[in-house]
């Protein structure tokens, strides 16, 4: 039985009476790519926030590695359960990579490192995922693709579990999104969960074990590895149905075991 990793359930949330998610449920499994296509940047973002601890949801429930998260506390240290690579750079350009990765605290300048350890440490780290960037290696000097690796390899460090991978498509190239979600691929069996939040149906199909549809705010279709491509997509998010969806596709996002009844309020 899978380790399960993540689980939202009946998740709304909005603002302005204007709700970008609505009644929305999903489950991310130790050693999953679990794709989520939505024709809304919006709603990915609002997604992501949620996940990431940043948004609180108006209703609905979270659940991180089965532990509840309610939405009226504060959780500071989500972060460091979920990471988010996306666009937005978080490494210091004047840093090198073993810096960026293991010198975390505040003020750091003023204490004393052993960069020779740093360096070693990391150099494990880049052995251990297959990546052959040398420790030494200044941040700025770093290519699109092998920053969002680094930021990887960096969120794991830091102990995520779940790694969010958010429309690589729109800034990196077809090359480049595929070698990042080789390593992906590669990582994911090391307890790892991966969320891949993208508009390329064709990334989406060739490396997402599953694939979510959000449609209207709300869970609309699960496709399984290879059933989604650009007719499907189109279908999907037409008016009107143009072709049949794989009937054996519609499957729950989140399987809900059965319960029994313990207290019921009538009338």
């Amino acid at each position: 039985m899978k380790h399960e990793l993540l689980r939202l359930e009946g998740i709304s949330f909005g603002k302005h009476e204007q709700n970008t998610l609505n009644d929305f449920s999903m489950a991310l499994f130790q050693g999953e790519i679990l794709g989520v296509l939505s024709d809304h940047a919006i709603v990915k973002n609002d997604l992501v926030g949620v996940v990431a601890g940043r948004l609180r949801a108006n209703s609905g429930r979270l659940y991180l590695g089965n532990e509840p998260c309610p939405f009226e506390e504060a959780d500071k240290h989500r972060h460091r359960k979920v990471g988010i690579i996306h666009s937005a750079k978080t490494l210091v350009d004047d840093l090198s990579i073993s810096e960026n990765i293991f010198v975390i605290r505040k003020g750091f300048k003023s204490q004393i490192i052993d960069k020779h350890l740093l360096n070693v440490q990391t150099q494990q780290l880049m052995e251990e995922f297959g990546l052959s960037i040398a420790p030494e290696t200044l941040a700025r000097n770093l290519s699109a693709v092998e920053r969002c690796s680094v930021e990887i390899v960096k969120a794991i460090a830091l102990g995520a579990r779940i790694v969010v991978l958010q429309d690589f498509s729109s800034f990196l190239s077809d090359f480049e999104v595929e070698q990042l979600l080789h390593l992906a691929a590669l990582l994911k069996n090391k307890e790892l969960g991966f969320l891949m939040l993208d508009s390329s149906v064709r990334h989406l199909s060739n490396y997402a074990d599953r694939v979510v549809v959000i449609k209207n705010g709300s869970n609309f279709w699960t496709f399984a590895r290879g059933e989604l491509n650009e007719q499907v997509m189109k279908s999907c998010f037409h008016k009107e149905q143009i072709i049949d969806l794989p009937g054996e596709s519609k499957i729950p996002s989140v399987a809900v075991p059965e319960k029994t009844k313990d207290l019921v309020f009538d009338q």
